[in-house]
């Protein structure tokens, strides 16, 4: 999914303070803790 955006869509994604409102889940700072959290529903 992370690859079939473009550039743009990507930089605005990991590049803007989304604050406490959103968190993207796919971006690298959060999808490796995200993938860790999920292990417990495996």
């Amino acid at each position: 999914m992370w690859e079939q955006l473009t550039e743009e869509a990507r930089g605005a994604l990991s590049e803007t303070d989304f604050g406490n409102k959103a968190k993207v889940p796919f971006i690298d700072a959060n999808f490796n803790a995200n993938l860790e959290t999920s292990r417990i529903f495996l």
